[in-house]
Formats: C-alpha cells, structure tokens, sequence
C-alpha cells in the first residue's frame, strides 16, 4: 500500500552533487520533507511505500537519464507531479517533458525562488 506523509515530500533526483545539496537543503528550509538521490537507479530503489508530493528531476543524468524516467513513469497513475531542470533549456528533451504533462521546466542554474515556488503551487490545495 503506497501512502502519502503527513509533511509533504519532495524527492530530488540529480547527479551534480551541488546541485542536489542546494536544492535539498533549500526544501528543507521550507519545512517539507526531502529525499536526495544522484541517479535514476537510486530513485528507482527507494521505499516506494511513501509516496513524494512532488519530483524534482534533472533531464540531463547518465544513464539512464532524467528524461527516459520521466516517459517510463508517465504511464503510472500514481506518478507525482514533476519539476524538470535542464542545462538545455532548448533541448528537444525539456520542449518534450512540457508537452508530456512537467508541471515545469526550469534552467540551470535556476532562481531557487522560482523553483520553491513551483513546489509551492504542486503542494497547494486545489
């Protein structure tokens, strides 16, 4: 049975390590809850039991990449809503992930602010 926690919980999932620091250290100050992950297969082995509110995932990853996980999960009913970083912001990937339901596509380096703030509207009661 996969169950939601009570604080909301972001999961990270990027292979630069600053990157993933920040970004982690930044939810935190939020209050929320927060898994760091540097590879996809990383993720892939997780206590999936809980459910994060949100992805935070990076397009560009070694293999597999950010943008193979995002096709795999698009299929699961209980994917969570997904914020992609890219460094290209031009790519074929990121204009993809936009037409294939990505909340948002934000470019490294991103406004932290913009980024908490799109956490903040996934998180939002609707």
């Amino acid at each position: 049975m996969n169950v939601a926690p009570l604080e909301p919980l972001i999961d990270v999932v990027d292979d630069d390590l600053a990157v993933r620091t920040a970004v982690a250290l930044l939810i935190g100050t939020r209050g929320w809850q927060v898994r760091a992950f540097a590879s996809v297969a990383g993720w892939l082995e997780r206590d999936d039991s809980v459910v994060p509110h949100c992805l935070v995932l990076s397009i560009e990853l070694n293999e597999p990449d950010g943008a193979l996980l995002m096709k795999c999960l698009r299929a699961d009913p209980h994917v969570p809503p997904m914020v992609l970083l890219t460094a290209e912001p031009g790519s074929l990937w990121a204009a993809r992930a936009r037409a294939e339901g990505a909340c948002c596509v934000l470019t490294k380096p991103h406004d932290m602010g913009r980024l908490v703030g799109q956490i903040a509207r996934i998180l939002a009661p609707t």
